[in-house]
């Protein structure tokens, strides 16, 4: 009899031995190093040196010092002494935010002279200079009318004193100039930097003729060009009544910065006062009558 085939047990294959995962250690949160600010520098602010304080004008004669009054001739004076006198700018007038320069000139004698001023606005600036052209000293105010003065008259003292060469001091009488400020002007001007000032040398009504007759000149910057000028011209100068802007002709400006121009205009239309308008640059100015 056979023996019985053995049927050989299968072989068990072993689970796999799983490896495990290693453990990874988290990387440690670093705390970032805070942002310094850097304290902001600190500008010093400029240090401002005051303007000295103008010779304060009083009409009362001045101790030790000689005050000659009027236009008289005054016997007790020595011929060797001179008359110290004042000149007379006329009347002023000028738009509120529009600048003002205005100077006076003392003249008549030869010692060193010192200008005063009295009432001097907020924020204008009192400066003494010595015209080398006309050969005097001049007192001379630089201000910029505000807002709120427009229609108002400011009055305005001047006054000098010569002294020196070891003889009395002499004080001239008092300027009084009056500056009428009119309104602000309406429209927004954006001056030129070719054109640095724009000035109204006359402005005369022929009555019988009935015809204004206006010049000026404009000053060039230093800096500004040949070429700049010649397409600064190209417009004209606008002449138009300072208080209702109403437009009176134009004026053409030449190299030169000359402008003149004759106006025909009826007496009921006669201006009293008018801007000559070049460029953004305003000349402001009463118009005197010529019989």
């Amino acid at each position: 009899t056979p023996k019985p085939v053995v049927t050989p047990k299968p072989v068990v294959t072993p689970k796999p031995v799983v490896t495990p995962k290693p453990v990874v250690t988290p990387k440690p949160v670093v705390t970032p190093k805070p942002v310094v600010t850097p304290k902001p520098v600190v500008t010093p602010k400029p240090v401002v040196t005051p303007m000295p304080a103008p010779m304060a004008c009083d009409d009362e004669d001045k101790e030790h010092g000689t005050k000659y009054e009027g236009n008289e001739h005054d016997s007790s004076r020595g011929d060797d002494e001179s008359r110290l006198m004042l000149s007379n700018p006329g009347k002023v007038v000028v738009h509120a935010g529009q600048p003002l320069r205005l100077g006076v000139a003392a003249f008549g004698d030869d010692r060193h002279i010192v200008m005063g001023l009295s009432d001097l606005p907020k924020d204008a600036l009192f400066v003494e200079a010595y015209n080398t052209y006309l050969r005097v000293q001049q007192g001379i105010i630089v201000w910029t009318p505000p807002a709120d003065t427009g229609g108002k008259t400011v009055k305005f003292k001047f006054c000098a004193k010569a002294h020196g060469s070891g003889k009395p001091d002499v004080h001239s009488d008092s300027r009084k100039v009056s500056v009428k400020v009119l309104p602000k002007l309406t429209t927004v001007m954006n001056p030129d930097p070719a054109v640095a000032t724009n000035v109204m040398s006359s402005a005369v009504y022929n009555l019988e003729l009935q015809k204004l007759d206006v010049s000026g000149q404009v000053t060039w910057s230093g800096k500004s060009t040949i070429a700049e000028r010649t397409a600064t011209i190209v417009d004209p100068v606008k002449l138009s009544d300072a208080y209702d802007a109403v437009a009176l002709g134009a004026a053409k400006v030449g190299l030169d910065g000359k402008w003149s121009v004759s106006i025909p205009l009826p007496r009921a239309s006669r201006p009293r006062v008018i801007d000559a308008t070049f460029q953004g640059r305003v000349a402001t100015q009463l118009v005197k009558k010529l019989y």
